[in-house]
């Protein structure tokens, strides 16, 4: 009888948990997983605080060192031009930028275009800041890809003529991208694009596309085909880079890619990028300013202009100077000193 008790009770203790907490409830358990819980959500709190923290202060620091939004009209040097007394053009003025500004309706259609699709495809849609186009940047240069930028047209041409010191900071960033926007509101889309085409810098001190068409094709902008205008307008990245005067072959591919962002933006056709693509590039050549015979009496007219508006305005303020010089009369007037004169000298 003992021997089957105590039987009983070996079988009654195996029977027990070894390990029971009795005091480890499923409500202490939820209560535990709360605070810890609760402990993550304070520390990413925390963390999203810090954060607009210093967005904040970034944001206040630019706007601190930007310009005044009542300044912000873009101001651009502007070549001045010196005129015959039959009113055409004998000699041009200009220091680092030789700008021509042109209206934006003697652009024609596909330079503009052209502008748009390798530089700012969305130009038309957005407000100053395309985020789709900071977004693929961001993807690109992520993937090893092609390094790209994510600036808008209105963002280049704030860099350019408002914020003229060149510098890659944040805060820089922030600046453009505010200006930008506030430009987007001041102006036309029209507007806009007009200011930066006279704007732009396309190499060897032509600034503008009315320039640059003279400087590199030795006609006026309106007089540009398709694949001049392509050209022109791959220049934009590094115009020394893919200037056609510095590497012909950097130039040609360029001006493909251009035809390809318009083909792909449905300006042009396949067909027409293909002709464009293979259309020989005719350029002018360099050229040295040279007055030839007029060269005494226009040095006298460059002197006057110094000493009435000084330097910053003849270079730089786009004047129209109109003189009585007659071409054929000068080139007279030099023959005869030069046959009086080098027999004795």
């Amino acid at each position: 009888m003992s021997t089957t008790r105590s039987r009983r009770r070996r079988r009654s203790v195996r029977s027990r948990p070894e390990n029971t907490n009795t005091n480890e409830t499923p409500a202490k358990r939820r209560g535990l997983f709360g605070r810890i819980a609760g402990a993550i959500a304070l520390v990413i709190l925390l963390v999203v605080l810090l954060g607009v923290g210093v967005a904040a202060g970034l944001v206040a620091s630019a706007v601190k060192s930007m310009p005044a939004l009542a300044t912000l009209d873009p101001v651009q040097k502007v070549t001045s031009t010196i005129y015959d007394r039959n009113g055409q053009p004998v000699a041009q003025l200009h220091s680092l930028e030789n700008r021509i500004p042109v209206k934006l309706e003697r652009i024609p259609q596909h330079l503009r275009n052209a502008f748009i699709a390798s530089e700012d495809e969305h130009f038309n849609e957005h407000r100053g800041v395309s985020p789709r186009a900071i977004l693929r940047a961001l993807y690109v240069n992520l993937t090893g890809g092609r390094l790209q930028g994510g600036s808008t047209i209105t963002q280049q041409l704030v860099k350019t003529a408002i914020l003229r010191n060149p510098e890659r900071s944040l805060t820089r960033k922030i600046q453009e991208a505010m200006l930008a926007i506030e430009l987007e509101r001041r102006y036309t889309k029209d507007e806009i694009l007009e200011m930066y085409l006279n704007q732009i810098a396309l190499g060897h001190g032509a600034y503008g596309v009315e320039a640059a068409s003279q400087l590199y094709f030795g006609k006026h902008v309106w007089e540009l085909d398709l694949s001049e205008a392509a050209l022109i307008a791959g220049l934009t990245p590094a115009p020394n880079r893919y200037s056609p005067y510095h590497d012909m072959e950097a130039a040609k591919k360029r001006r493909a890619h251009v035809l390809s962002r318009m083909v792909e933006c449905g300006y042009i056709s396949e067909a027409e990028a293909k002709k464009a693509e293979e259309a020989p590039i005719k350029l002018v050549g360099l050229k040295r300013e040279d007055w030839g015979e007029a060269s005494p009496f226009l040095d006298y007219v460059l002197q006057y202009l110094l000493d009435k508006y000084g330097p910053d305005k003849v270079y730089g303020g786009g004047l129209k100077v109109y003189t009585t010089l007659d071409p054929v009369v000068q080139e007279a007037a030099q023959k005869a000193i030069s046959e009086v004169l080098d027999p004795v000298f």
